[in-house]
């Protein structure tokens, strides 16, 4: 009795009567019995103790082999799957093979591929993440950030071809530059639309692509909206965030003609981060704009 109430009691917050983290994602959560399960052990131990007492041929040589035998099959079956632990490649590729269409498993090895600079690989997975999720504001967003780093990739290549003095290749890589930050625009507007949390992070970067492609009218709403959102719900961890926003916002208000409504906000980003030479020179050339 005891060791079912034990086991009762480990396992009952993961019943579904508590709200716990991971079922934000998934119900299914019988990794959770792990720890429940020791109470269970236990019984059977103490259980198959007081068979041995009270009938000690259960000792013989027979049930030893029998244990032994047991114990080995067992034992194979925790190596084997040891190595689906090997590293976190290997986890989500085992993931993805067994289930398919568990999004989560798709976007985690997206994001590995994205940050070891595979970048086909992982939109590949971002793609299937989506179609699985099509609400999964962060795989859009993780999808155009990969896209932006092959854009930079391409621009790379056609500095460095223009400084090789081959044209056609620099024309090529240019065009090539702008598609994929067209893509990416395209993406992170699908992660915008689909966000129930107002990520200013997610409309950060979708403003900062307007910029890159020289879009500043389009540039500002986004701009706007980030600040608004960050305002309700600041990005943890990154101090920064607002007075950059500031900075590209007076910047892109200044590109459109729009002087009067650029300076308080490079006015802000300067009271922000007093320290940055770079938002002092913008702050500078409003003031010195006619």
């Amino acid at each position: 009795m005891t060791a079912c109430l034990i086991f009762a009691g480990t396992l009952l917050p993961a019943l579904g009567f508590f709200n716990v983290y991971p079922m934000l994602y998934y119900f299914a959560a019988d990794h959770f019995q792990y720890l429940a399960s020791i109470a269970m052990i236990c019984l059977a131990m103490a259980v198959i103790h007081e068979i041995g007492e009270h009938w000690p041929r259960i000792y013989a040589r027979p049930g030893k082999i029998l244990a032994g035998v047991l114990l080995l099959v067992l034992g194979c079956l925790t190596w084997r799957q040891g190595y689906v632990y090997y590293d976190l490649d290997t986890l989500w590729q085992d993931t993805r093979t067994k289930n398919p269409d568990a999004w989560m498993a798709h976007y985690n090895l997206g994001r590995k591929k994205a940050g070891e600079g595979h970048f086909d690989l992982a939109i590949e997975c971002f793609e299937r993440t989506t179609q699985i999720d099509p609400r999964c504001a962060s795989a859009f967003n993780n999808w155009g950030s990969v896209l932006i780093a092959q854009a930079l990739e391409a621009k790379a290549a056609a500095k460095k071809a223009l400084k090789n003095e081959d044209l056609a290749l620099a024309q090529e890589k240019s065009a090539e530059a702008r598609t994929k930050y067209e893509l990416a625009r395209e993406k992170v507007e699908q992660a915008v639309a689909v966000d129930r949390e107002n990520n200013p992070a997610i409309l950060y970067l979708l403003a900062t692509i307007c910029g890159d492609l020289e879009d500043y009218a389009k540039a500002i709403p986004n701009l706007e909206k980030a600040l608004n959102a960050a305002e309700k719900r600041p990005p943890q961890g990154d101090l920064t965030f607002v007075p950059k926003c500031e900075y590209f916002l007076a910047y892109a208000l200044l590109k459109v003609g729009r002087r009067q409504e650029a300076l308080p906000h490079a006015q802000r980003a300067v009271e922000l981060l007093p320290n940055m030479q770079g938002y002092q020179m913008l702050l500078k050339e409003i003031r010195d704009t006619k």
